[in-house]
């Protein structure tokens, strides 16, 4: 049998050492919470460190003082790194249904699977990915079990911020904070990827995380033509907009909403800078090499804040399926009044 492991899983774990070196004491003591909650930035490698911790919980051959802890060759390490080990389990999103969400009915066939002993791990692991997809009636389905699960049985939460939890799911973890990168441990980790020249400021967009700054190297040919593109067109009329909006959103859905997505999120960028141009921050700037075109456009303190807030609630107009043309339509005729026009 052939395998391919995902890239995170065998990706170096890079930062935060205090948190591992702290699981692991636990881990060596037997004082490890049943239901771990991993918050931290997007891309900092909390699911990296969930596999990790789920090899340290099960690993069969590294002794106390191994400086090779886990392992890494023992059958359990070998199958986590292959994700398939049968008794490490990651739930994500429902496939059965068309918008991102952790079901119920992936939460109660969840609860009857770890009712059955574990096949061969020491103690199952059970991933949940991104925990905030869970709908109410699914985290309030798991509720009991977080609180008390089988003896064999732990669980480990991901998510970017615990506050988009239910109480009641926060109350029964123990919250494992991950911090961004220093620049140091990012630059280190930039300079060995295949794609680490750019004339983008990946050290700043990425924000402290592996995660953003390859993201960034995948897509910086389209970030630069996105970035450019927005710049170009919000500084034409309406006609001009309306013509552009037309071809970007063309074709189903589906097809232009990760585009866009994306294209709001560099739009944020955008706006950031011209905020830190404003103050005259000695802040480094997001998009430096073309800081003398940002300097053209206007930068009223209260109009970028305004600009900021439709981007967010487009964000959330976005999710609940109002149409993303005339979102965006709307957006480039207000940026246009309030960074171009005097």
């Amino acid at each position: 049998m052939v395998f391919f492991p995902m890239y995170i899983v065998v990706m170096k774990l890079i930062g935060n050492h205090s948190i591992r070196s702290r699981l692991q004491r636990l881990v060596k003591t037997e004082s490890l919470h049943h239901c771990l909650l991993f918050e931290g930035p997007k891309g900092i490698g909390k699911y990296v460190h969930a596999l990790w911790l789920a090899k340290i919980i099960n690993c069969t051959e590294a002794q106390d003082g191994d400086e090779n802890f886990p392992c890494n060759r023992c059958w359990s390490c070998r199958m986590i790194d292959r994700m398939e080990h049968p008794d490490i389990r990651t739930i994500g999103y429902d496939p059965q249904k068309a918008t991102k969400i952790i079901s119920v009915r992936q939460a109660r066939e969840l609860i009857l699977e770890i009712q059955v002993h574990p096949f061969r791990a020491k103690k199952r692991v059970v991933i949940i990915e991104p925990a905030d997809a869970m709908r109410v009636e699914a985290a309030n389905a798991l509720l009991k079990t977080l609180e008390e699960p089988p003896t064999s049985t732990m669980f480990i939460l991901i998510c970017d911020f615990a506050t988009q939890l239910l109480p009641t799911i926060r109350s029964r973890s123990q919250r494992v904070r991950f911090q961004p990168l220093s620049k140091e441990e990012l630059q280190d980790w930039i300079v060995d990827q295949p794609d680490a020249h750019s004339s983008l400021s990946v050290l700043a967009l990425s924000e402290g995380t592996c995660g953003g700054a390859k993201a960034i190297l995948n897509q910086q040919e389209e970030w630069i033509q996105l970035r450019n593109e927005f710049l170009s067109v919000v500084r034409k009329g309406p006609s001009d907009q309306i013509a552009w909006v037309a071809s970007f959103c063309s074709g189903p859905k589906q097809k232009w909403l990760p585009t866009m997505e994306l294209l709001l999120d560099i739009i944020a960028t955008v706006l950031r800078d011209l905020w830190l141009l404003e103050a005259a921050s000695t802040v480094e700037l997001y998009h430096e090499d073309i800081r003398g075109s940002l300097l053209r456009f206007q930068r009223n303190p209260i109009w970028l804040s305004k600009l900021f807030q439709e981007l967010m609630q487009i964000h959330s107009d976005l999710s609940i399926h109002v149409n993303g043309k005339l979102l965006l339509e709307a957006f480039l005729a207000s940026a246009h009044g309030k960074l171009v026009d005097s």
